[in-house]
């Protein structure tokens, strides 16, 4: 799914879950919600720790940011205190997360499997207003915030 067709994903039934509530993609507002594979890999260390750096600035414009994977709540926890992430962790059902295209059959190391595949999208008020695909860590985050400081919501 490429950025010209986020509008035709229907965000009200893609939820996920903090420890006690379902948080649904449609109440979101001015909201960067990257999703990844797996806690404590070191490309999802880098990507948590690189949206940690920028985090006072994107909450300087009024922008609140949201990991999102498949890990147990156990393994969410230990992965937001050791790197003390200041945004918070949810867990996803996989299913659900199909539905938004990024639960899907990926090549990992040779070998086929189904797994998150690192993307990134920008909500506010129900909308998807942008979307990266496999997303690339390094300087991904620059890239996020520059479109953010592009837009003008209020």
């Amino acid at each position: 799914m490429d950025n010209k067709n986020v509008k035709s994903v229907d965000i009200k039934n893609i939820y996920f879950y903090d420890e006690n509530n379902k948080v649904f993609l449609k109440d979101l507002e001015k909201t960067i919600v990257y999703f990844y594979p797996k806690s404590f890999t070191p490309g999802c260390t880098l990507e948590a720790k690189m949206f940690n750096d920028f985090y006072n600035k994107f909450k300087n414009k009024n922008w609140n940011i949201i990991g999102v994977s498949c890990d147990d709540f156990d393994l969410l926890k230990k992965f937001k205190e050791k790197y003390n992430l200041k945004f918070p962790l949810l867990k996803a059902d996989c299913n659900v997360l199909e539905k938004l295209d990024v639960y899907k059959e990926k090549t990992v190391f040779g070998k086929k499997k189904k797994g998150i595949v690192r993307t990134t999208i920008i909500v506010d008020k129900g909308k998807i207003l942008k979307r990266y695909n496999n997303v690339r860590v390094k300087d991904h985050v620059d890239e996020v915030y520059s479109f953010i400081n592009t837009l003008n919501l209020e």
